[in-house]
């Protein structure tokens, strides 16, 4: 980071944090399943969605030039600036005014974090606008967001100058940079993408990953934030969770032994480091002050079953029978944990504080993904976040303010997209495989798993985001745009050349 005020920035963050206030909306109506009262049902999701789109379509979302989305806006949408930075929900002495000269840059992690969101969105609804959008993201991130090593920056100012030197970029925000552009591999595979992708990766292992200790470096350099003895999970669980699971099966033949050996490295590494050794949490950090105690830095559920749930993914993919039981068992008591006793929200840590927007989205995925496994029963906190939390004025969800230095759409795109795929393939699991469901619940339409890419995709190769299924179908749109039906919704299948 470039500048000197860190506690000032994380203390503003938390706060920007704070779940939100105001009148609940009311819960949407789900179509009852015997499945689980508490499944949304594909209109659902896409109502949902529609929603998170009236956000991140507002004109004030869409940057200058477009695709420099910007870092910072208020909750109705309106831009904050150092000159406009008390926004219409907050009086005067609101935190972004003790920080004028933070409102002055743009974070590459947010610009490609809003770019995944966009591809998330066109993903689920088919909306070209939203891929227009996405493109538009990763020109930027492709044109403007590098420096002539071809490395990604941190921040980039108001003139468009990049920052800070190379060697003090940490490991995170390199992998958060490629977030956008492994949803538009995904999408789209375009191989300039893919390329850029695997060179990033390449620089990321070679300079910051330690072979001998088998730790992922922080920064390579001192800097006034950041600093090269700190220990950190989020360095090598981002790389995974960023851009390295999405686009695996994307990777050339000729690349992929050393891509797949790299991920096999990167759960050693969670492993080694920050696994608890009851080995059903992950420390957040190491050998730093903050990191121990109560209140240690990264404790919360979020980080956690974020862990497990990558790591359950990828031990998939590897067909390590080992990590994936690990897997199951951390998720399946992090869920446990962190369902509040009436079982509709989630808390956000051991000490019952209410969740935040990104960890409620990751406890959520969690629970669905164990529920496709037929390992745990769905509760009702989707109902209170497609319901109380979504704002349905302005879009996208509450939770405090909705975009700034660490939040824009990306977790609540992402939530609604794998909601929506493992909703339909529980939905399919259980009324098909299992005849749980009344001969309404069955009906095809109800049961198919609809996404949509775009034509350049070859669409013998699309798959439904982080899991595998069966393409049943596929259709040519206009735009330049293919819809594919899916059935047999998965967790990944086991790569042929990866190793147990």
């Amino acid at each position: 980071m470039i500048f000197s005020k860190k506690l000032a920035v994380l203390a503003f963050a938390a706060a920007l944090s704070a779940p939100g206030s105001g009148a609940a909306a009311p819960a949407p109506k789900y179509s009852p399943v015997s499945v689980s009262g508490f499944l949304p049902t594909a209109a659902d999701w896409q109502e949902h969605a529609g929603f998170l789109e009236k956000f991140w379509l507002h004109p004030t979302a869409f940057g200058i030039p477009e695709g420099k989305f910007p870092t910072w806006r208020c909750n109705d949408g309106s831009l904050i600036t150092p000159e406009h930075f008390v926004c219409p929900d907050e009086g005067p002495q609101n935190s972004n005014a003790r920080m004028p000269d933070i409102l002055k840059l743009d974070f590459v992690r947010m610009i490609s974090r809003q770019t995944f969101a966009y591809g998330a969105l066109f993903n689920l609804t088919g909306n070209p606008e939203c891929l227009r959008l996405h493109q538009a993201g990763v020109r930027y991130l492709l044109e403007y967001a590098r420096d002539p090593a071809g490395v990604f920056y941190t921040t980039i100012d108001s003139a468009g100058h990049g920052t800070p030197k190379a060697a003090q970029r940490n490991a995170q925000d390199l992998a958060y940079a490629l977030v956008g552009l492994a949803m538009n591999a995904y999408l789209t595979h375009d191989p300039r993408v893919i390329s850029t992708i695997i060179r990033t990766e390449r620089y990321i292992f070679a300079n910051y990953y330690d072979r001998e200790n088998h730790l992922m470096k922080w920064v390579l350099e001192d800097s006034d934030s950041d600093k090269t003895d700190q220990k950190e999970l989020v360095a090598v669980l981002d790389q995974l969770n960023a851009y390295m699971l999405l686009v695996w099966t994307l990777v050339p033949e000729s690349e992929m032994k050393d891509f797949s050996a790299d991920i096999a490295a990167a759960l050693k590494s969670m492993n080694r480091y920050y696994l608890h050794e009851d080995g059903l949490s992950f420390r957040g950090c190491l050998d730093r002050p903050e990191c121990s105690g109560a209140n240690a830095r990264h404790s919360d559920y979020g980080h956690t079953v974020k862990g497990f749930t990558m790591e359950l993914l990828a031990a998939s993919r590897l067909g390590d029978r080992h990590i994936r039981e690990q897997a199951v068992r951390g998720m399946l008591s992090t869920v446990n944990r962190a369902a509040t006793p009436d079982g509709r929200e989630w808390y956000e840590n051991p000490r019952n504080s209410g969740a935040s927007w990104w960890v409620y989205a990751e406890l959520d995925q969690a629970a669905l993904t164990l529920n496709l496994e037929g390992k745990y029963e769905i509760q009702d906190q989707l109902r209170l976040w497609l319901g109380k939390y979504t704002d349905r004025k302005y879009g996208e969800v509450r939770f405090g303010r909705k975009q700034h230095l660490w939040r824009n759409g990306m977790h609540s795109s992402e939530h609604a997209l794998w909601g929506y795929i493992m909703s339909q393939g529980i939905r399919e699991r259980k009324c098909l495989q299992e005849r749980q469901c009344s001969r309404a619940e069955t009906a095809t339409k109800d049961l198919k798993t609809v996404l949509y890419f775009s034509v350049s995709a070859n669409p013998a190769r699309v798959y439904p985001y982080q899991f595998s299924g069966d393409i049943a179908a596929t259709e040519k749109l206009p735009g330049g745009i293919i819809r594919v039906s899916f059935k047999n919704i998965r967790l990944p299948d086991r790569l042929e050349n990866s190793e147990s």
